[in-house]
This record gives C-alpha cells, sequence and structure tokens, in this order.
C-alpha cells in the first residue's frame, strides 16, 4: 500500500443514539458540527450486535469480530463451570480473545491514544486514559466513593459535628456544624469532610473543609452554585492516593439546620492511565476526569434535570479538554473517545416522548423533546472539538446501536417460577439451584446443566426439549390487559451464529422481545408498565438487530473517505475495525471477520483489494 501521505483517523463514538432523533437534529442544524460532516463525506448505517448493547456492540467494532468470537457477550454472562448467578463481567478488555483496533496500529508502528472507550481496559495504546467503566452506569475501578445526595436531617452521611477551630476568613456566623462521610465503595475508609452553615452578608452558604478549622476550608458554595474540583487524599481499590470530586450545595436552611449536598463520583488524579507519564503531559490541559452521567439520581428523586444536565455538561467538557489536548499536542495516528449520555438521555426520556407509551403526557412532549435535542447538541459540541483539533484527518463519528419504546416490563423468571422451572428462596430474591431448571438473564434463558454448572440438574436429553419447549410457548406469552405477545421470537443460540449471538455466554434460548417490551430479572409483577421520568422507558438489549430502530449510523469524512450524497448500504458494525485500518493504510488484525466498507474509502481500488487480501492471508 502506498505511505505517500501521512494517514490518520480520530473516531468519536456516541452511545445510543436513535437514527430517526439524529435524522431529525441533523436535517434541522441543530448539530453544525455533524450535518457539516455529513455533507462533505458519507452516512453508513450499521447492523449491531445480538444483544445491542454498550461492552458488546463496541467491542465487536474496535475488533472486527462477533461477539461469539471476540468473547464480550454482555454486561454480565454466565460461563461453564460456575454457578449461574456468578457472571462474569463482559465490559474489561481482559476479556476479549480478539485484538482491538488500537493495539492493532500500534503493532503496526502507529501511534494510538483512546480516552475513556467501552472495553479499552486494561489494553495497549500509545496513550490510554482510564476506559475502566465509568460508563453504562458501572462504577469506575479508579473511584473511591459514587455520586451522591446528602442530607441533614436524613440519609446518616452527614452527622452533626463539633465547631471549627479559628475563624472564617472574610467574617460570618456559624449556624451548624457537620461531618460528611462518604461511603467507600470499597469498604475501606469513607471518604470525609468537615461541614458548617455560614451566614455571610445576608446570604447562607456552605463551607466545607477537609477538617474542622477554617484555615482547611475547601469551598464555600451558595444554593445551586458548583465547586471548583476539590482534591482530597483517599483509599481507592489500589491504595491511598489524592482523588478528586465536585461539590453542589442543593438547598440549605438555618433553623432548623438543613442541607441537601450533591457530590461527583470520587476519582482518582493518576494511576488510572498508561502509560502514567503520558497522562501526565495532559492533566494540566484536562484536569481530572469527569464521569457518570447515568440518570439514576434522577430516577430517585436524588437530584433534579438541571443537576443532571450540568453533571453531563462537566463530563462533556472535560472529554473535549482531553481530547484538544492529545489531539494537538501527540504524534497521534489513531484517536478514539466516546460519549455516553445520549444513551442514557433516551432511557430517561423515550416514554415522555411516544405516544405509543400508555402513560404518555402530550402537555411534556415539548419538554422531553428540548432536552433531549439539549444532548444530542452536548455530543456535537465533542464532534466538532475533535474535528478542530484534528486537522487534515479522517473524522468517524459512530454510535453502537438504537432505542426503542419500553413502556412495558416482563419478568420472564416469574412465568418460568409459574411453570416450577425455577424455585425462589422462601419467595424473595435467591433461587434455590437444587431446584431450579432455568433462569433468566438478559435475553437469554440459561439451563442449570448438569454437564456444565456445578451442582446442576439438567440432563442433556431433557435440555433439548426443554429448549424446544421454551421456544414455542415463549411466543405464545400474552399480556393479558392488551392482548399483545411481547417475546417477538425465540430460538436456540446455535440459530444465531450468523450474527454473531452464538458464544456461551449468551443462554440455551435467546429471545427479542416486540416493541415496547423488555425483560428483567428481578422479582416482582410478571407485566408492569413502567413510568415517564421516573424510570428507564427505552431499551435495546432486548430487541432484535434487524430491527431498524435498533441500527445505528457513522459518519465520516476526510482524505482517504469519499462523498456520497446517498447512504451507503447497511453494514454490520464489525466493518468498522477493518475499515479504520484500511484509512490507517495497514492490514486488520488477523482474526477480523469484518470487511473495509469499500463504499466510504476513496482511492485505488486494487489498494483495497490488497488490504482485503492480507486479511485473509
Amino acid at each position: 500500500m502506498r505511505q505517500d501521505a501521512r494517514r490518520r483517523v480520530a473516531l468519536v463514538g456516541i452511545d445510543g443514539f436513535a437514527p430517526l432523533f439524529m435524522d431529525e437534529f441533523l436535517n434541522a442544524e441543530t448539530m453544525p458540527s455533524l450535518t457539516d460532516l455529513r455533507a462533505r463525506g458519507c452516512e453508513v448505517p450499521l447492523l449491531s450486535t445480538v444483544p445491542a448493547c454498550t461492552p458488546v456492540a463496541w467491542a465487536a467494532m474496535m475488533t472486527g469480530c462477533h461477539p461469539q468470537t471476540n468473547n464480550i457477550q454482555g454486561f454480565l454472562t454466565p460461563r461453564a463451570g460456575r454457578l449461574l448467578d456468578r457472571r462474569i463481567a463482559g465490559v474489561y478488555a481482559d476479556r476479549l480473545k480478539a485484538e482491538p483496533v488500537w493495539q492493532t496500529a500500534l503493532l503496526n508502528g502507529r501511534r494510538s491514544y483512546v480516552v475513556k472507550f467501552p472495553v479499552s481496559y486494561p489494553s495497549q495504546a500509545s496513550l490510554r486514559v482510564d476506559g475502566a467503566a465509568g460508563w453504562g452506569g458501572i462504577s469506575c475501578l479508579h473511584e473511591a466513593a459514587a455520586a451522591g445526595t446528602s442530607t441533614w436531617p436524613g440519609t446518616g452521611v452527614i452527622a452533626s459535628g463539633p465547631a471549627w477551630t479559628g475563624e472564617p476568613i472574610g467574617g460570618g456566623d456559624a449556624t451548624f456544624f457537620a461531618y460528611l462521610s462518604l461511603p467507600n465503595i470499597w469498604g475501606k475508609r469513607p471518604v470525609e469532610f468537615a461541614l458548617a452553615v455560614l451566614r455571610r452578608h445576608g446570604q447562607l452558604q456552605l463551607a466545607i473543609g477537609s477538617e474542622p478549622d477554617w484555615s482547611h476550608v475547601c469551598t464555600s458554595l451558595e444554593v445551586g452554585k458548583w465547586s471548583d474540583p476539590i482534591v482530597v487524599e483517599a483509599e481507592g481499590r489500589t491504595g491511598r492516593e489524592d482523588h478528586a470530586l465536585r461539590f453542589k450545595l442543593m438547598s440549605i436552611e438555618a433553623t432548623p439546620p438543613r442541607i441537601s449536598l450533591f457530590n461527583t463520583s470520587v476519582h482518582a488524579l493518576h494511576g488510572h492511565s498508561l502509560p502514567a507519564e503520558a497522562w501526565l503531559r495532559h492533566f494540566d490541559a484536562a484536569g481530572p476526569i469527569e464521569e457518570q452521567t447515568d440518570p439514576s439520581l434522577v430516577f430517585s428523586g436524588a437530584i433534579d434535570l438541571a443537576t443532571h444536565v450540568e453533571r453531563c455538561q462537566l463530563n462533556l467538557d472535560w472529554l473535549c479538554r482531553v481530547s484538544r489536548s492529545i489531539l494537538s499536542r501527540e504524534p497521534w495516528d489513531f484517536f478514539a473517545v466516546q460519549v455516553h449520555f445520549v444513551d442514557w438521555a433516551h432511557h430517561l426520556l423515550h416514554g415522555a416522548l411516544d405516544p405509543r407509551h400508555p402513560r404518555y403526557d402530550s402537555a411534556r412532549h415539548h419538554e422531553a423533546h428540548a432536552l433531549l435535542r439539549r444532548f444530542y447538541t452536548m455530543a456535537d459540541e465533542l464532534v466538532g472539538a475533535v474535528v478542530a483539533a484534528a486537522g487534515e484527518a479522517n473524522i468517524i463519528v459512530t454510535g453502537d446501536h438504537g432505542q426503542d419504546l419500553h413502556h412495558t416490563t416482563v419478568r420472564l423468571n416469574e412465568w418460568l417460577a409459574e411453570r416450577g422451572l425455577i424455585t425462589f428462596i422462601d419467595g424473595g430474591e435467591g433461587v434455590d439451584w437444587s431446584r431450579s431448571r432455568i433462569c433468566a438473564y438478559g435475553n437469554s434463558l440459561h439451563l442449570n446443566r448438569a454437564d456444565t454448572v456445578p451442582g446442576g440438574i439438567v440432563s442433556e436429553r431433557e435440555a433439548e426439549k426443554l429448549v424446544e419447549m421454551l421456544c414455542r410457548e415463549l411466543v405464545t406469552l400474552t399480556e393479558p390487559t392488551t392482548g399483545e405477545q411481547p417475546i417477538l421470537s425465540a430460538c436456540p443460540r446455535r440459530d444465531l451464529a450468523h450474527l454473531g449471538g452464538a458464544g456461551e455466554g449468551m443462554g440455551d434460548v435467546v429471545f427479542f422481545c416486540a416493541s415496547g417490551y423488555q425483560a428483567r430479572n428481578d422479582r416482582g409483577p410478571l407485566f408492569q408498565v413502567t413510568e415517564p421520568w421516573c424510570e428507564f422507558t427505552s431499551g435495546h438489549d432486548h430487541f432484535s438487530p434487524l430491527d431498524p430502530r435498533l441500527h445505528s449510523r457513522l459518519y465520516a469524512a476526510g482524505p482517504q473517505i469519499v462523498r456520497r450524497d446517498v447512504p451507503a448500504p447497511l453494514h454490520p458494525v464489525i466493518d468498522v475495525a477493518p475499515t479504520i485500518a484500511s484509512l490507517l493504510g495497514i492490514a486488520p488484525s488477523p482474526e477480523t471477520e469484518g470487511c473495509a466498507i469499500r463504499e466510504l474509502l476513496a482511492g485505488d481500488p486494487n489498494e483495497m483489494d490488497t488490504v482485503e487480501a492480507l486479511v485473509h492471508a
């Protein structure tokens, strides 16, 4: 392949956008950076994975291999040799059995930089910035305490304390003293601060100190205000080291004293990225990591929507800063960064936007639509930052899966219990495996097989009959109030080999839900209507990836990318990695199952044929 020009690729991943909404916002030019990219390049529809969820889809996209090959088959999946409820996390790169494209680039003498990307931790790159989760609602391995809101009186996290030593700098009268003790997620010493309610110039403030001493004040906040990052020494997973967090004062009263204080996750300053010295080159420009944008605190009422948007903006601003620093200061060839809050926005808002939801409220449609547009616009800011900093490079912006409505939850373990196929201990969540033949996890049913599960009770002969029965009866399940059938299809996992969904992490039976339905593993009613604004009202991992609503899109423009006025044909996500390799002028990894997207590539067709020949050599 010709090497007469330096080939570079910068990739922005936008998790979980919906094609219909993306089209709407692009056509309305509310996403100017991506609109411009599409106009001067091309668009490629993408077929997602089985299941269509964050770690599975991104792993397939970045390795060029199906889930059954690369071994990432879900957030948590049962595996042979373990009890069914001892599931394996599928979110870390050490589970991968295939090579991600940033490592392929490195092995071919290219420099690759990866920022907060799913299934990138731990893996090799010229610089990998964290990636140890902190997306998809999973606590980052380098957090010491989770984000949350503490109240006085109320949660027990804030306790009254002694008066502080000294006098307030700048004057004021202190009316109440307390301690804040944030629980350590690793069971180690809590992250602690001293608090003081202070009246200054007629305004109430909350002083936050590292010690109960006015000379150790970290910040003083009025209601609605955020602190700058505060550095505190805390015990993380690997030991005691500097961490950082921010506070926002939600509310405060003096008589009687009342406090509501939000904190972001307590994340390590250093030690989370490799090589460590490479991260230090960018820390001053980027600042401490800002992450965790899931809406669980909105659902619980711990924060309001405005605060949720603000914490997502903090995450976006950090991603923009670190991306600009790396792209402008490093001799990069491949760069990848991912943003997750668009996916969360759909989970939060989709039911308020889709009239098919039984609790859809037309009076709040405009509010939900404006908020969703805000999140898409924020993601576009990251695209703009990367495009501006990357210069004359090939730019790819892509998603991993689409979205569909989740108006009703279906709990298949309750259906199995009615048939005597699973038994719960004393009616609780625990499963009596000595009397249970099947359990449901995700969009799979797993048999408690004697040949693969310790203490399993299902023989191989019985397993064949159970699989046949389950596939037949699942699709006849009917929701009594509507007469609808929530399970669209069900089949043995081997039947999904052509979609890459036949790996051992999938169940013996894989099912796909009809539009509007999503399966859950917890106990509760067999059918339960979801509540917009209060819980997930969109889904993706339990729907068929063949549904166009579950498709995603790839947008690309640059020196080695053609301009197309119409979208290219549909391609599987496994074609993305070999396309990146081709744009870099290198061969994909030997195990690649995808093919470069020829409709996207500019240049000599013989050149592309040479690359594809190298794949299969």
